[in-house]
């Protein structure tokens, strides 16, 4: 098998969680009652997927060897779309298409899967599969409900109104635990 050549710039820890070395795709369901998109109203906080509105926008930081980036629409219908990209030496690495989404039942998902150009995946059976298991106003959790999937937990987290972190963690990765935290700031938007 070749690799491609941008895969030589990542580190085996990065480049083990951007494959999903180790993982299946089987998700069990989630729990009845798992977490809704709607208020609770003994706190008045949005629960579920409304409650991820603060990822909503374009983000831009460096990390993983060059510069990235990272888009997430607004919940709307139950569902967000995201985008990462990681720019290389002045060339795209790779691109990552993102969906989290509100199941029946209330179980919220957050699918992604990455691609070199070309629109070539690197995860031949599907996506990465992950659980939101904590959901508040600055912070998202997400964690795979399949002890093999690498990378086993995803963290975002706001840092004020104009930060926000993502921190990736494989406790049983290849060669040892991995866990690296990418930092984004809101990019400015032109008029």
């Amino acid at each position: 098998m070749t690799w491609p050549k941008s895969l030589a710039l990542l580190s085996l820890p990065i480049l083990l969680t951007a494959l999903g070395v180790g993982r299946s795709l089987a998700a069990p369901p989630g729990p009845a009652g798992a977490a809704r998109q709607e208020t609770n109203n003994s706190s008045g906080q949005a629960r579920g997927i409304a409650a991820l509105s603060w990822m909503a926008g374009s983000w831009m930081g460096n990390g993983l060897g060059g510069s990235v980036e990272e888009h997430w629409s607004a919940p709307a219908g139950g569902s967000m779309i995201g985008m990462f990209r990681l720019v290389q030496r002045e060339a795209t690495s790779f691109a990552q298409y993102m969906l989290i989404e509100e199941e029946q039942g209330g179980r919220v998902v957050l699918r992604f899967q990455h691609f070199n150009l070309g629109f070539e995946p690197w995860e031949k059976d599907g996506p990465l599969s992950f659980e939101l298991v904590e959901a508040g106003p600055a912070r998202a959790v997400f964690e795979s409900p399949d002890e093999k999937q690498t990378p086993a937990r995803l963290t975002y987290s706001a840092r004020g109104e104009q930060a926000m972190s993502a921190v990736i963690e494989s406790p049983q990765a290849l060669g040892g635990p991995i866990s690296f935290e990418i930092m984004f700031k809101r990019a400015v938007e032109e008029d």
